[in-house]
């Protein structure tokens, strides 16, 4: 399974669209597709129009349109101008539908407020300067839908310069959003709700939340939930791209079924591109047969992903140095993997269910992993390679579980707990002054192969009903490397990411 990690990584080099291939394979239901741009006066010649042009400083629009079909058009160059457009309807067959929207602003400190309610609406915001950093503290507050329907709606945001805020939220469902800043101390909060509200005929089949960030200390938070009914399925996905030094991330799915109707929700996915120094990655999805993918290219980058329900998967590569990766399933089914390149890499992944399966690869030196399962059927595999003073330790408790490592460099520690029946595990070691300890319970087997000098291998069996005898506290002589030694992220970690964890905002 971690032969995939060049095809992964490659995925982020090249252009990624919603539908085409992904680490997960294809999606199998594809929501509209986001509005690129709006033309003005789209509406037929029954319908309003709107347009305004204005030039100068501290300028205000407000257009306020009721019915179908209606469009607005606002350009503003100058500072400290203002746009506020509503669009709105009964929303029935005859009003609140097929309306447009779209506002240029030139200049600092602008502001658009839009409010568009019904079905198959677009909006389209540009706020840009005469240079990439030319433009200062513009914001923009979009919603599409509000208490009433509100399906199949469209939302497209271009900032460029310092200090931009964008807020979209879009209600109900089938709606997508595309946003695109460039600059630094930019900042994103998108959120969709995606709860049907004309039963399982008519089903959701999700949200779209498309980002790209480029510059430095931007911020992304992406929120997307649905509250099911029974035998209604939903498939969203969310991708940032990031591109610039001190960028964060938080993504978060929500998905909701009547556990009684045997109803599921449908492949979602969030997916994370990183390409920089000293990012942050949140990746959070409650719900079933849930994805997840995060990559990051650079340095000192951190990575959490958490998933609770079933037939869920996680993968998250890191390439570059003092990386750091926690990954933590519930549920059945479930899939982790974590590839880290380079020195000083630290990986935890925790898994609670059954038929888990968990693989870590790590490049370089001073890597540490720890894997830990509780389940049954569960799999672990973990291969350090071309490096030293790496360490693993892997625990699992359940039965039929499996474990496989191997280690390639000096000075590494192996650590290995199973307790269930019918567990196996298989140590391989390659170089000087490594160390492994198995215990294992209740029948299993251990192949132990080293290559080298003064190396060590302590292996405890017991049968059913064994008893516990093992004193961690002299596993190994002073020759091998003390346990936790390798654990110099511990700063790094609490610093990084305490604040973080948790947050759901």
């Amino acid at each position: 399974m971690k032969k995939m990690i060049l095809g992964v990584a490659a995925l982020a080099f090249g252009a990624f669209a919603f539908g085409q291939t992904n680490p997960f394979g294809n999606i199998p239901a594809t929501p509209p597709t986001a509005v690129s741009n709006v033309a003005q006066n789209l509406g037929p010649a029954t319908a309003n129009a709107s347009e305004t042009i204005q030039d100068g400083a501290a300028n205000a629009t407000t257009v306020m349109q009721a019915g179908t079909s209606q469009s607005a058009f606002v350009n503003q160059n100058g500072d400290g101008n203002q746009t506020l457009i509503s669009q709105t309807g009964n929303v029935d067959t005859t009003s609140g539908n097929m309306n447009a929207v779209e506002v240029q602003q030139i200049g600092s400190y602008d502001e658009s407020t839009i409010l568009q309610e019904g079905d198959l609406n677009q909006a389209y915001i540009e706020q840009t300067g005469v240079s990439a950093d030319a433009t200062t503290a513009n914001q923009i507050f979009l919603q599409q839908g509000t208490g009433q329907q509100a399906e199949r709606n469209a939302a497209s945001i271009v900032q460029g310069g310092v200090s931009n805020e964008a807020n979209v939220r879009q209600t109900f469902d089938d709606n997508a959003a595309t946003v695109e800043q460039s600059g630094n101390n930019n900042d994103l909060k998108l959120r969709q709700d995606g709860g049907p509200n004309d039963g399982p005929s008519n089903a959701s089949l999700g949200q779209i939340a498309d980002a790209v960030q480029s510059g430095d200390n931007n911020d992304a938070k992406i929120k997307q939930g649905t509250a099911e009914a029974p035998g209604d399925t939903s498939a969203n996905m969310a991708l940032v791209r990031q591109i610039g030094d001190g960028n964060s991330v938080r993504q978060y799915q929500n998905v909701t079924t009547d556990p009684a109707s045997g109803a599921q929700g449908d492949n979602n996915y969030v997916l994370t591109y990183q390409f920089g120094t000293n990012g942050i990655v949140e990746q959070d999805q409650f719900g079933e047969a849930n994805h997840a993918f995060a990559l990051q290219a650079g340095s000192n980058n951190y990575t959490k992903q958490n998933q609770v329900d079933t037939e869920n998967h996680l993968i998250s590569v890191q390439q570059g140095t003092n990386g750091v990766v926690f990954q933590d399933q519930s549920g059945n089914t479930n899939d982790a993997r974590a590839y880290q390149f380079n020195n000083a890499n630290y990986s935890n992944q925790v898994q609670s269910g059954d038929n888990n399966y968990a693989d870590v690869e790590q490049r370089g030196a001073n890597g540490y992993s720890d894997q830990a399962q509780n389940g049954d059927n569960n799999y672990a595999d973990l291969t350090q390679t071309n490096g030293s003073d790496n360490w693993s330790t892997s625990s699992q408790l359940g039965n039929n579980n499996s474990i496989t490592s191997s280690q390639d460099g000096s000075f590494n520690e192996i650590d290995v707990l199973q307790t269930g029946d019918f567990s196996v595990a298989q140590i391989t070691q390659t170089g000087v002054s490594q160390a492994a300890l198995i215990t294992q319970y209740d029948g299993q087997s251990a192949i132990v192969t080293q290559g080298g000098m003064n190396n060590q291998a302590n292996i405890l069996q017991q049968g059913p009903a064994g008893v516990n005898t093992v004193d961690a506290s002299t596993r190994f002589s002073g020759t091998a490397m003390p346990a936790g030694s390798a654990l110099n992220l511990g700063d790094l970690v609490n610093d990084l990411v305490t604040p973080l964890i948790g947050n759901h905002n």
